[in-house]
């Protein structure tokens, strides 16, 4: 690759098969990419996408990108599992036709394709959740043996990961090293707000996430239990049913403290102005996961100007730039304590604005595309 020339690049969107009834944030993340991509003067971008998935990416990246449509089934050798050993595609004409010469898959995980050496292709790590759930739900012999399928399938890839935690992580994990590129968190602030009628006038406590237990959604409805008595606030807890027998035991525990009626579970499919008006009115944002591979929403509430709270895990800390303050979350009552005390005195407007700017300028998109195409470029011989 010279690095003089406009370089052709295309995003295996292929991943997105199916528009989600709630926001997905890994369609999100390759929304944000092709709308940075488009003002790039170092790359044309093509997106790989799903035949019947075209309008839905337009709409992600907010213009009509160029796009090779590829059924997924297609295959060039009847099998889906050889054609990604020997790195086979069906529409390799069109990656010629296009000159295509870099490669990003947005999510390594869910990566269907593995391009020939000829192709530098770059794949984002988010974290190793999956992985881990993998190890503990399989045998070891079984996980042995997918661990080296999967280390065959990702020799020719080059791995990005979107914090310094997932990166030690993967490290670990797999004994590759990766680039670090943080994510992107750009807003429109011309968005109008549309309000949430259900919560219009009460005072409430805002958790964006999954349904999922390793959220650590309990330990925040028991801390709202503990203070039940001593601030007349609601939990609003907006997320998707990624696992639905996670929620169900969520709302059991809501249940058996008779929290129902200061407790609400949202997985409706919000409005970007309607999550906007969600996370400006908010008297207070939480975050008390016990897993990230980096956290948005406790930034995207900062940016807003709420007050956050966020668990003293390490990819939160780095993150935030140990800007919010923390909680232990494996403990109701230094989260009890650490809520009561922020709403009694939250951070003063002038601290919010000086915090909202920081990481508007940390994590703008131009930040975002300027340390991918830095890092494409470094790899160039």
């Amino acid at each position: 690759m010279d690095i003089d020339k406009k370089h052709h690049l295309l995003l295996d969107c292929s991943y997105i098969r199916d528009i989600p009834s709630n926001t997905e944030s890994l369609h999100i993340y390759a929304g944000r990419l092709l709308q940075g991509l488009r003002l790039s003067t170092i790359f044309d971008v093509t997106a790989l996408v799903c035949k019947g998935m075209e309008n839905y990416i337009d709409s992600l990246a907010g213009y009509c990108v160029d796009k090779i449509v590829v059924d997924i089934q297609d295959t060039v050798t009847h099998s889906i599992a050889l054609d990604r050993l020997l790195a086979l595609i069906p529409f390799e004409q069109e990656l010629r036709a296009r000159s295509i010469d870099v490669v990003v898959t947005p999510c390594h995980v869910l990566g269907r394709y593995f391009f020939p050496k000829r192709y530098r292709h770059y794949s984002v790590v988010h974290d190793l959740i999956y992985l881990q759930r993998r190890k503990e739900n399989t045998s070891k012999w079984r996980y042995a043996c997918v661990s080296l399928w999967r280390k065959i399938l990702f020799r020719r890839v080059r791995f990005i990961s979107i914090s310094e935690e997932t990166r030690r992580a993967l490290l670990k994990c797999t004994k590759r090293d990766s680039a670090v590129l943080y994510n992107s968190i750009p807003f429109d602030f011309q968005q109008q707000e549309k309000p949430v009628e259900s919560v219009c006038g009460r005072k409430y406590i805002l958790d964006v996430n999954r349904f999922e237990l390793y959220k650590n959604a309990e330990t925040l409805i028991r801390a709202l239990y503990e203070l039940k008595d001593q601030i007349p606030h609601i939990l609003y807890l907006k997320g998707y049913d990624s696992r639905y027998s996670d929620i169900e035991y969520l709302q059991r525990v809501v249940s058996k403290l008779k929290m129902d009626h200061r407790v609400v579970f949202d997985s409706s499919n919000r409005s970007e102005g309607e999550m906007r008006w969600l996370y400006t009115h908010a008297d207070l944002f939480v975050t008390p996961s016990l897993k990230e591979g980096f956290g948005w929403t406790p930034i995207e509430a900062a940016v807003l100007k709420t007050p956050v709270l966020i668990s003293n895990i390490d990819v939160l800390k780095e993150v935030t730039c140990g800007k919010i303050p923390t909680f232990d979350p494996y403990s109701v009552e230094d989260l009890a304590k650490k809520m009561l005390s922020t709403l009694e005195t939250p951070p003063s407007m002038e601290e919010r604005v000086a915090l909202s700017a920081f990481y508007q300028e940390k994590y703008s998109l131009k930040k975002q595309i300027d340390g991918l195409t830095e890092i494409v470029l470094s790899h160039i011989m």
